[in-house]
């Protein structure tokens, strides 16, 4: 992997394929998760990077380009054993991770600017997963946000809304509060058009009983803020990203 090479990595061999991933262009997955997560608690393929000092610092970063036609975009970039500056401007924010094996953490709130709207008000518990699209969250939650921007759910489909394009510019910055910064989303960052219609980021996700619900940043958070993974002090860091 960029020109590193690991020996011996236990991996997991796919017999059959779901769904899923018989329209998918990737080959597999790399996991970069804890070790908690892997079946047999095997390390990953950074982690052996780590173990065999073949990496600067057990820290991994993720920047993803924006959607764009413009030749200057930056393309999309994972950096192993580090940060590059490149990528992002301004400090990070640093957060714990809650347990070992998700990148999981405690996030304070998400809010509509202007005082419209107040959702996750007392805490709640949020993933990141470079592995999701969109911004996802407990349904009866991401329904409210979404009706208080004006969205119409869209006709079978789950937890998903669309917006009226000739409103999206009228449409207020949404704030996800982490380790008391905010983070803020503007309309052109939470809005995905797709031909003539135009689609909320945040999509609703229902949750077995007896699971807590939580929240997923997947690289549309990403896109907006290059995300730092350390796993030495098991945090992540976010900073504005440089596009």
């Amino acid at each position: 992997v960029a020109g590193i090479t690991v020996n011996e990595q236990i991996f997991g061999e796919a017999v059959y394929e779901s769904k899923t991933f018989e329209t998918n262009f990737a080959d597999g997955i790399l996991g970069l998760g804890f070790s908690a997560l892997s079946e047999f608690e095997q390390p990953s393929v950074f982690d052996n990077m780590v173990k065999e000092k073949l990496v600067p610092a057990p820290v991994f970063s993720m920047y993803i380009s924006r959607i764009s036609d413009e030749p200057k975009e930056k393309e999309s970039m994972l950096t192993l054993g580090g940060t590059n500056p490149d990528y992002y401007t301004g400090d990070f924010t640093f957060v714990d991770v809650l347990w070992a094996d998700y990148w999981e953490f405690k996030m304070d709130a998400v809010n509509l600017a202007n005082k419209a709207g107040f959702f996750c008000v007392v805490g709640c518990f949020a993933r990141v997963d470079t592995g999701a699209t969109l911004i996802l969250g407990p349904m009866r939650e991401v329904t409210n946000l979404n009706k208080k921007l004006g969205g119409t759910r869209v006709e079978n489909s789950t937890g998903m809304f669309s917006f009226n394009c000739s409103r999206v510019s009228d449409l207020p910055d949404v704030h996800l509060i982490i380790n008391g910064k905010t983070f803020s989303f503007s309309n052109k960052e939470y809005v995905i058009k797709s031909k003539e219609n135009c689609y909320s980021a945040f999509c609703g996700m229902t949750f077995p009983r007896d699971t807590i619900p939580y929240w997923v940043l997947g690289t549309t958070f990403i896109r907006s803020y290059y995300t730092q993974f350390d796993k030495e002090n098991h945090r992540i860091g976010f900073a504005k990203a440089k596009h």
